[in-house]
Parts: C-alpha cells; sequence; structure tokens
C-alpha cells in the first residue's frame, strides 16, 4: 500500500469547510485517513450470489434463413441483447429456438449487425471488432471469422452479388470488406476526419454503396464497391452539428434516409445527386441493410395497413396484425414480416393483395439477461439494479432472493445510469440516451403513474448521461456526460418538493467544467463537490489535460475553487464527505481531499490498476461509505477494497480470473453497512 502526503499550496483560495456534521467517532479533518494503510493477511470473500440480476428479452435483430425450411416460414435467426442465449435458431413452423449461441468471447459482446449468405449457408454475425460466421453444416458453433484492424465495433453488415461482405466500423470511421473464401480483408480510409462512426450501410441495384456517417456533421457518402476511394460526399438538406444517420436506403433512383431528432424521411435522387423532398417518417417500415430495392418502393405504417408507395401511388398490401416497429424482408418467395413480441417476436408472409394477411407465427425465445449497469441499496429489503440497455429496475431481496420488475407498460425508463434515495420511499433514476431523471414513488412501484419524468438534458443542452447525482436536505443535483460527438457536461439542481429544475449551469454551452464531463457529485446543504472526466461523448476524442475537481456555492451558483489535483489521471470518481474530508476514487485507490482547497492531502494506492492503464472513463471506479466511515469500500478494475481507516489496515477481494466474473465498477452499501458489488449480469454481496 502506498500513501502520499500533498504539500500546502498557500495560493489556493480557502473555503468553509463542509457544514455537514462529522459522525462520531471522527474528530474533525482526522487524521486517521491521512495515515498509511496496511494490507490484512485477510482476504474478503463473496457471500452470496444473485444470478442474473436483471432478465432481458429484448430483441435487436430478427433475420429469415431463406433456403432453410419452407419458403413462406423460413428458418429464422434472432440476435438478443444481453451477455446470454444472445443468437437463437428457430427451426420452420417451431414455436421455440432449436439452438441457443453465445458469441465465444469474454467478457461477451453484443452482436451489432448479421447478414445471412443463402448460397454458402452461412449466417455472418459482427460483435466487437471481429466478423464471426454460424454454418448451417456446423451448427453448434460460432466462429470467428476475420479481425477488422482497429475497429472496436462493426455495424450493418451486407453481402453483395460477388459474395463479399461489407459493413461500417467505429473508431476508424470507415468501411471494410471481406472476401469469406480467401479470408482478405480490406478497411477504407476514414470518410471524413471528424467522423469516427459509420454506422449505416446499404447497396443499390447498380452495385453502388452508400454509407451514413457520424458522430460530428453526419453526413452520407456514395462510392462504387470495386473504389471505396472514389466516394463522394453528400451534405444533409438539413445539416446537423452532431448525431448519426439512423437510416440509409437505396431503390433504383431514390435513397432515403432518416437523421438523430428529426421526425422527417429526406429522399435523394441519387443519379442528379439532389435532396428532393421530405415526408414524415412516422410508420415506415424498414428493411434490412443487405436487401437490394430493385425498385423505388416503401413501404408504410397506417394502424393495421401495411401501404407500399410506388412512384406517384400507393397500394394497400395487407392488413397486419402489427406493422408499426417491424421489419419487412423482401425476398424471391415473397415479403416477410417480423415484429418483436413481449417474449420473443413474430413472423408472417404477406400477400400482395388488399385482404387480411396470414396470422404471424409466434416464437417465444429464451430470455437472457442484461449486464448491471448500475446499483443502490436504499434500505435492507431491496436492493434495486439498472440494467445495459435494459428499460425499467429490477429489484432483488437482499435476504430471500425474491425477484422484482417494474411494470412491463413502463416506457419512459430507460437504461439507468445512476440512481440515489431520498427518504424511505423515493427514488431518483438518471437514464440514457436523453439524459432523462426520473422521480419513483418506491410505495407504489408497480404502479406506472408513480414514475415521472421531471427532467430531460438532452433537448436544450445535448446531454445523454446523468451520472452523477447527489442529494441534500432540499435539491437534487445532476451532473451529466454529453451527447454523441459534444463536449462539456452540465450541472443542474431540481427542487426535491416539487420535483421541479431550479437551474442549469451549463457554461454557455462549453460545459460547467469546460470541456470535462461531470460524472460524480455530492452535496452538503451550502455546497456541491464535483469530479470530472476529460472523456466527451462518444465520436469525440478526449479533452486534453487531467481531471477537475470544484466546489460550488449553491446559493450564489458561483465555483469556489477548482483543481487539478491527480495529474495521472483524466477521470475522477464518487466523491464522499467523510470526517471532514472529501473522498474521491481513482482507478488505483482513494484520494483525500481537502474540501476548503481542493488540494490533495494523501493518496492510498490500494488497487492494482493503474490510472495509466485505461482511458478516461465516466464509470470506472467508485467508493462507498459504509456505516459511519469506519470502513470505504473501493471498486476498479475488477478488485474491491476495504479501507479501515480506523485499523489502518485494507483488504481485498478480486474476481475470480475470468472477465466475466469482474465485479463492479458499481458497489452500492445498505444502511446497516452490507455491501453488494455488480459482477457482469449478477450481483455479490461482498463478506466483510
Amino acid at each position: 500500500m502506498q500513501s502520499q502526503r500533498s504539500q500546502d499550496d498557500s495560493s489556493t483560495p480557502a473555503a468553509p469547510a463542509p457544514s455537514t456534521a462529522t459522525a462520531t467517532p471522527w474528530a474533525p479533518r482526522d487524521e486517521r485517513f491521512l495515515a498509511t494503510l496496511q494490507e490484512s493477511k485477510g482476504a474478503l470473500s463473496i457471500a452470496r450470489e444473485y444470478r442474473g440480476a436483471f432478465p432481458s428479452m429484448k430483441v435487436r435483430d430478427v433475420l429469415p434463413l431463406g433456403g432453410l425450411g419452407q419458403a413462406d416460414a423460413p428458418w429464422t435467426a434472432a440476435s438478443i441483447i444481453g451477455p446470454s442465449h444472445q443468437l437463437q435458431i428457430t427451426r420452420s413452423g417451431e414455436s421455440s429456438p432449436h439452438l441457443l449461441l453465445d458469441i465465444p468471447l469474454d467478457p461477451p459482446a453484443e452482436i451489432l449487425s448479421m447478414a445471412w449468405d443463402p448460397a454458402a449457408r452461412t449466417l455472418y454475425l459482427s460483435a466487437r471488432g471481429t466478423l464471426w460466421a454460424w454454418r448451417y453444416s456446423a451448427p453448434k458453433t460460432i466462429e470467428p471469422l476475420v479481425d477488422i484492424p482497429g475497429a472496436t465495433a462493426l455495424y450493418e453488415l451486407l453481402i453483395d452479388p460477388q459474395g463479399l461482405i461489407w459493413g461500417g466500423t467505429f473508431p476508424l470511421g470507415a468501411v471494410f470488406s471481406v472476401d469469406p473464401a480467401t479470408k482478405s480483408v480490406h478497411v477504407s480510409s476514414q470518410f471524413a476526419s471528424d467522423s469516427e462512426y459509420v454506422r449505416r450501410l446499404t447497396m443499390d441495384a447498380k452495385g453502388q454503396l452508400w454509407a451514413g456517417t457520424g458522430a460530428l456533421n453526419p453526413r452520407i457518402f456514395m462510392f462504387p464497391r470495386t473504389a471505396t476511394a472514389s466516394r463522394i460526399e453528400i451534405p444533409l438538406p438539413e445539416p446537423l452539428e452532431s448525431g448519426f444517420i439512423t437510416a440509409i436506403r437505396a431503390g433504383t433512383s431514390k435513397v432515403r434516409v432518416t437523421t438523430d431528432g428529426r421526425p422527417d424521411v429526406f429522399e435523394l435522387n441519387s443519379n442528379s445527386r439532389t435532396w428532393t423532398r421530405k415526408f414524415r417518417a412516422s410508420g415506415w417500415v424498414r428493411t434490412p441493410s443487405s436487401t437490394i430495392l430493385h425498385d423505388d418502393t416503401y413501404y408504410m405504417a397506417q394502424g393495421t395497413d401495411l401501404i407500399a408507395y410506388r412512384g406517384d401511388g400507393t397500394a394497400k398490401v395487407a392488413e397486419v396484425a402489427t406493422a408499426v416497429g417491424a421489419t419487412l424482408h423482401l425476398s424471391d418467395s415473397g415479403p416477410l414480416l417480423s415484429a418483436a413480441t413481449t417474449d420473443g417476436f413474430s413472423l408472417s408472409p404477406i400477400p400482395e393483395a388488399s385482404e387480411r394477411g396470414e396470422q404471424p407465427a409466434d416464437v417465444s425465445l429464451e430470455p437472457g439477461r442484461f449486464k448491471v449497469q448500475s446499483i443502490l441499496a436504499p434500505t435492507d429489503s431491496t436492493l434495486y439494479v439498472g440494467g445495459f440497455m435494459g428499460t425499467g429496475i429490477a429489484g432483488i431481496d437482499p435476504d430471500s432472493d425474491a425477484r422484482w420488475h417494474s411494470p412491463d407498460a413502463l416506457d419512459i425508463v430507460h437504461q439507468v445510469e445512476n440512481m440515489i434515495s431520498v427518504g424511505a420511499d423515493r427514488l431518483y433514476l438518471g437514464t440514457y440516451s436523453w439524459a432523462d431523471v426520473i422521480s419513483c414513488d418506491t410505495r407504489r412501484r408497480d404502479d406506472v403513474s408513480s414514475y415521472e419524468r421531471i427532467a430531460r438534458f438532452s433537448t436544450n443542452y445535448d446531454q445523454s448521461r446523468p451520472f452523477g447525482l447527489a442529494t441534500n436536505s432540499s435539491s437534487l443535483f445532476v451532473g451529466t456526460v454529453p451527447n454523441y460527438g459534444r463536449s462539456g457536461g452540465i450541472l443542474a439542481k431540481i427542487d426535491t418538493q416539487s420535483n421541479t429544475p431550479e437551474w442549469v449551469l451549463d457554461g454557455g454551452g462549453k460545459g460547467f467544467v469546460e470541456g470535462h464531463s461531470i460524472v460524480g457529485l455530492v452535496a452538503d446543504d451550502e455546497h456541491v463537490y464535483g469530479t470530472t472526466s476529460v472523456r466527451n461523448g462518444s465520436g469525440l476524442d478526449d479533452t486534453a489535460g487531467p481531471a477537475q475537481i470544484f466546489m460550488l456555492d449553491i446559493a450564489a451558483k458561483k465555483k469556489i475553487w477548482q483543481t487539478s489535483p491527480i495529474p495521472s489521471t483524466g477521470a475522477l470518481y464518487t466523491p464522499k464527505l467523510v470526517a471532514g474530508w472529501l473522498l474521491v476514487a481513482d482507478l488505483e485507490g482513494i484520494n483525500i481531499i481537502d474540501p476548503r482547497t481542493g488540494l490533495l492531502e494523501a493518496k492510498h494506492q490500494i488497487s492494482p490498476v493503474l490510472n495509466s492503464s485505461q482511458r478516461p472513463g465516466w464509470n470506472s471506479a467508485s467508493l462507498e461509505i459504509m456505516g459511519d466511515g469506519h470502513q470505504v469500500a473501493h471498486c476498479a478494475g475488477g478488485t474491491v477494497t476495504i479501507a479501515d481507516f480506523i485499523t489502518g489496515a485494507s483488504s481485498r477481494v478480486e474476481h475470480g480470473g475470468e472477465q466475466d466474473d469482474k465485479l463492479g465498477p458499481r458497489i452500492a452499501a445498505s444502511p446497516t453497512g452490507r455491501l453488494f458489488a455488480a459482477r457482469g449480469a449478477d450481483v455479490v454481496e461482498i463478506s466483510l
């Protein structure tokens, strides 16, 4: 264990100490927090496991496997979000999957796209920066085909008429092609210097490819597949400073495009490369990226009617059970409509007629598990859990292991980045991707009306993730990460009696701390203390320099000090006030800050991870105060360490060696001092 005292810096303006009373057994600014910690010989252990803390059934994609089974009811491949049961193969006429498969990566990676080659009877999948293959001839395995150098995510796979596989990339901002026979890979140059993403890709009947970029200045590019360098840039008719092309589909002479935050479809004449019109996107029925459209027909859902728009006229295709949110799969054997259901998906053939189509065949998929994104232990009877890519919140009774989930009809709670409790019956949830803050009365947690969105910081402030949450006796404070391609988080104050925002500080659009995300907050009745990360919204480079800590006078709405006490890191996390000190986490351990000045008084390096070992994050380390601060729990790099500042000892529990068993980074302490940690899709209790 290493501890380090700083030298006093009289040039930093002093501020009053925090007004919260110091709990026994501590003296004000207790010197024991500055003493060197000694590693205990006894290690901590995992006392209890809560498997599958957040069950999931969220279908990412459904793809008919043409050529397998019946023409009007082929085999299907469904991908679900989460680390388990990621790929589910269902045979013709069956109502449940025949095969359940996972991408063989540790930790698990999401399947972002799928493309089916009926000639090769091979399903290609993208996960992380690798192209994978599932083959009908070897159905019980998913095998890696090739890695795409430099890519960490692959999007929108499609197969061209020569059998080459294409896709978009992050962070290369390029497209790639793969010859599956030779496994040769070609990666284009970056499409634009300010674009790290190519998320959307389609091919027209002439063999030209159309790509959509982001996160800064999203636009589209057209190029022949035989010459990716000969591309033509086409700006949007209504430019965006940041965001993404959300869909792009090319026909014979028309290209239709949608973008972030707009309800319109923009239509381009692909011959003259001029924008001709726009129409409302509501009800637009998507077709998979690998589908080559041999005419300019597009489909819209109007109630239960599926409408084909051909040229200047329209034609009702069929009356269907559901079309909104569905996908139309076009093939030589006729169109098929797939749509997600509460427990899987439906698939139905669509006759080209005005009568009602055939009843859909329903498939019940095996539920998976979401990775734990956030946890909170506000009482001893319920542990609340938010899931990565999940909707709503889940609950666990830590004694009986009884499970609970928020109502299925709840549609305002998306991925929960952080949670905080006020009193015995109120939760506040900070959710992605609109930087929403949700209030929940836990006495009526099974009632949809008990959940209320009280703030949305994406609309006026371009924010996406509320990681910093703190309360005092009257207010909730929110610190955020900006949206894709943006820099600078906000600091907001919400009155907890009326649940109304009172003010937002955004530095004139540059961020409350210019160019920094606000990822941690703690407050007393006079001051808010915050920690930052130089990690910006996705798709934008990190801001240069170290992370910041600040102190704000709440009444005056002005900073008292702002410092960079840890020059070795671009991110500091989960500030806590205890014993007259401000404790702040980094990857290496616990930093003791003088809250009057913002200066570092001691650093306890108790983690095996170095700040320099990882890119600064938004949520890579955390602290929890146990009871009156007798013990402080630190989590980073898969390790939980308990620092006891009365005995001067520290104890550690590490994950079991597999990445999927990695602990954290979120931990939670109950009012009675029980400690819980996330571990992949599970939650564990740490024996103290």
